[in-house]
């Protein structure tokens, strides 16, 4: 490699050329290394452009994807810490329906509950009060007038029933709150005992005769022509059905002829207990509702609104099924279903049909 008197960059080859052993001569090939510059400055030129356009368009790709996922990630870590100091109404906004879009509806949702419980359990804590102050208020008012009139015979008479009906209201009510608090803990246990069934519902039928009498309430019974055995803890059923009478006297108050309708009868390996009231009947919105905690709907009775979610519990608890169906202006339909025992055996049948309601009925279960 050598240059010209122009100074041109060259690039040159030189071959020796032999006689024999002897060098007589050198043969070379020079040629123009301008070109080749010209092109490798070009490509150099090309190739640094091309390297910063890239660099410039990551680095605007880059903010732009740290603005599209960090920015709704501040906007989530604002929102909860909104939250922790108890601001219920903040919400996430939704970018796009991507993993961190359907995080930010899951957050919304989630707050949307929290409010929802708060105002439940708000709620709950103003009308379990009143509820209490109520009968307490009653009870003192009784009892300072008995206090003040202890010769007053029939004043004393009077503000006795009073106190002793408003004390069974309380009692009532502490339990509703007692076996809710099992029922969250799971702290309810069974004692399960082989029970038949229309016996019990000819039971609580004798039960509440009296009141419905007294409030001018007709209460039927209806049982199917097959009694039926079922394994149950007969105070816990007890519980769901009176609570479910209950609140039938209490919604047929006020109509023109008043009725509660107790029935059974089987379904498949199921026996249906319904107990069919001619009251208001609640809306379908009501209907969705009505068996959630705490919920009382429209009505103005009083209670806890505990009732029905317990009774719930506890046909589920029985490996049951708990309904209700109501029309307005109709009235209400409540039913359990629940499994019934074959009593039929190998060596020894039962006839179902004509099965007596005797406790011998029994024998050969064992707990």
């Amino acid at each position: 490699r050598g240059r010209l008197d122009t100074r041109e960059a060259v690039m040159s080859v030189s071959v020796p050329i032999y006689d024999g052993k002897i060098v007589v001569g050198v043969l070379r090939y020079v040629s123009s290394m301008s070109m080749v510059n010209a092109l490798l400055k070009s490509n150099v030129v090309a190739v640094t452009i091309i390297a910063v356009v890239i660099l410039l368009v990551a680095t605007i790709v880059g903010r732009v994807m740290s603005s599209l996922i960090l920015k709704p990630i501040r906007n989530l870590i604002r929102v909860t810490r909104e939250i922790t100091k108890g601001n219920l109404e903040a919400k996430a906004t939704v970018y796009n329906n991507d993993e961190i879009g359907q995080l930010s509806k899951a957050i919304n949702r989630m707050t949307d509950e929290i409010a929802q419980s708060y105002k439940t359990k708000n709620d709950f804590i103003s009308s379990i009060s009143h509820e209490l102050r109520t009968p307490l208020t009653s009870i003192n008012g009784w009892a300072e007038t008995i206090e003040d009139s202890p010769e007053d015979v029939e004043t004393t008479r009077m503000g006795m029933e009073i106190i002793s009906r408003e004390t069974k209201r309380m009692i009532r009510l502490v339990n509703d709150l007692l076996d809710f608090s099992k029922l969250q803990s799971h702290r309810i246990e069974l004692e399960l005992e082989p029970i038949w069934m229309n016996d019990f519902l000819e039971r609580l039928y004798n039960q509440f005769l009296p009141r419905a009498s007294q409030e001018e309430i007709a209460l039927r019974l209806h049982l199917g022509n097959t009694d039926v055995m079922v394994m149950a803890d007969e105070n816990r059923l007890s519980q769901v059905f009176v609570n479910i009478l209950d609140n039938a006297f209490k919604f047929v108050k006020g109509r023109a002829y008043p009725e509660v309708v107790i029935q059974a009868h089987m379904l498949d390996d199921q026996v249906v207990m319904t107990i069919e009231d001619n009251g208001p009947g609640m809306s379908s919105e009501e209907l969705v509702r009505v068996k959630e905690k705490f919920y009382k709907g429209s009505s103005k009775q009083s209670g806890t609104g505990l009732g029905l979610s317990i009774a719930n519990e506890i046909v589920a608890l029985h490996n049951g099924t708990f309904y209700i169906d109501s029309i307005r202006g109709v009235g209400t339909k409540v039913s359990v279903v629940l499994p019934y025992e074959d009593t039929t055996t190998d060596e020894d049948s039962y006839d179902l049909e004509s099965a007596p309601l005797s406790d011998e009925n029994t024998n050969g279960y064992q707990m």
